[in-house]
């Protein structure tokens, strides 16, 4: 034995299997850096007088650039962060502050590490050798590029730590995975003061259905119309009680909601307040609806069905899903040339989906059931907002009709609802705002119910 230990064929066994191992360890996990990918132009910075903070968010595709892994199929995202601290004091930073369902470097490199293997094929190289010769190499291989995954996180992450003055902190965060818009608020601590950076930033990939719209030469100047607090009451109590079809010959969903605001105040807003925005129906939409049809998965930025105000189709698609693709708040909302404190009105519906039933009005056979009570849906779109404080004025107006519980209208779908009657009326605001703005308008009787 020991002869054939020191024979020249084991020994060129031995150096075969060493470089074997050496090679697949080291081939398996290839990371990039922040410079393969170009996100210069996504970078936004703002700052104060003694704070400067960028923020840029990766998409699935580059955070596998850069960090080696498919991240997003953890559901983790990477934000980069660049905090300056050009003040005489220190700056506290948390990552808790900025998202508090983050995760650590180490996790999100522990999280990862099972699909660096699958994703590249770990140990294909050593397939031929017998299972019990392949078990040890194939543990001490995992380990190693374990090892080499926490040693690239962690020096690429962003860790809790006081910003020294005239010190510059870049590194990236791990946070829950969102396509689309995201909302990123920075929050630093400097003595007794607060310093506090909200960012609205796009996230590439997903391709929202409200892209297509051209809102700029959607009217010409001549249509525009300000309105004051009783113009205002006057024009949306005026509105169609529903929307339609195509052709405006059958009624849908009640129009039981305006919010005043510009597209990105929207659009920032409800991200912020964990709504999401809608794909457009496309072979990929279409398919990614169909496998969480299938699993019984939560699909986020699921394609809504059309509806139609003045014969035009909604031009923004909001929604928060719950568990599965079957139960979901959606908000659908119409720009008009009203203007209200100089911002844009929108017209819009919301009701909640609560399952899937079969109709012969749809092309598929099947539609989602909505909840008879479009009140309440109406009031957890208040609720959300006031909870995040964006709520600026707010009142409700009559026009939607009143529909009793034991007499219910129907949607286009033949699904029943029913109505107190009132559209609630909302400005948001770009910042926070106590809610003390009630127009002086009607009142739902709440608690009272429609059963009459």
């Amino acid at each position: 034995m020991s002869d054939f230990s020191h024979s020249p064929f084991f020994r060129c066994l031995s150096l075969i299997l060493f470089f074997l191992i050496c090679f697949s360890g080291c081939s398996v996990y290839r990371p990039g850096s922040l410079e393969d990918v170009s996100i210069s132009e996504r970078v936004q910075t703002k700052e104060d007088s003694d704070v400067s903070v960028s923020v840029a968010v990766l998409s699935a595709r580059e955070s596998e650039q850069v960090f080696g892994v498919p991240l997003a199929l953890k559901g983790i995202q990477p934000v980069w962060l660049n905090i300056e601290n050009k003040c005489e004091n220190p700056l506290l930073f948390l990552q808790h502050f900025v998202d508090p369902d983050y995760f650590s470097p180490q996790e999100a490199a522990y999280m990862s590490r099972l699909k660096v293997k699958r994703a590249t094929g770990t140990n294909r190289i050593l397939f031929f050798l017998p299972d019990l010769i392949f078990k040890p190499f194939q543990h001490l291989q995992s380990k190693l590029i374990l090892r080499k995954i926490l040693a690239d996180f962690h020096e690429k992450g962003v860790h809790n730590t006081l910003v020294e003055p005239g010190e510059t902190v870049s590194g990236f965060m791990f946070v829950p995975y969102d396509e689309g818009t995201k909302k990123i608020n920075v929050v630093l601590y400097q003595s007794n003061k607060k310093v506090e950076f909200l960012f609205t930033v796009n996230v590439p990939g997903l391709r929202q259905d409200y892209l297509k719209r051209d809102f700029q030469n959607k009217f010409s100047e001549e249509d525009f119309v300000s309105l004051d607090e009783a113009g205002l009451h006057d024009w949306a109590e005026s509105l169609p009680r529903a929307t339609t079809n195509k052709s405006g010959k059958r009624e849908g969903d009640p129009l039981n909601l305006i919010v005043a605001g510009e597209l990105d105040t929207i659009l920032g807003v409800f991200a912020l307040a964990k709504w999401d925005e809608t794909e457009s129906l496309a072979f990929r939409s279409a398919w990614r609806m169909k496998r969480a049809y299938m699993k019984s998965d939560s699909y986020r930025y699921s394609p809504i069905s059309p509806l139609f105000y003045n014969g035009l189709r909604h031009d923004i698609a909001l929604q928060k899903t719950r568990g599965g693709i079957h139960e979901r708040l959606h908000l659908r909302l119409w720009l008009t040339p009203m203007l209200f404190r100089e911002k844009p009105v929108w017209v819009g519906q919301v009701s909640r989906d609560i399952g899937i039933r079969f109709t012969s009005r749809a092309w598929n056979l099947m539609t989602h059931k909505i909840d008879p009570n479009v009140d309440d849906s109406r009031e957890y779109v208040f609720g959300d907002l006031i909870h995040i404080s964006r709520v600026g004025h707010f009142g409700y107006v009559e026009g939607v009709e009143r529909a009793e519980e034991k007499s219910p209208r129907k949607n286009l779908t033949g699904d029943p609802y029913f109505t107190d009657g009132y559209r609630l009326v909302i400005e948001l605001s770009d910042t926070p705002v106590q809610i003390n703005n009630i127009l002086q308008w009607q009142f739902p009787a709440w608690g009272k119910g429609v059963s009459k």
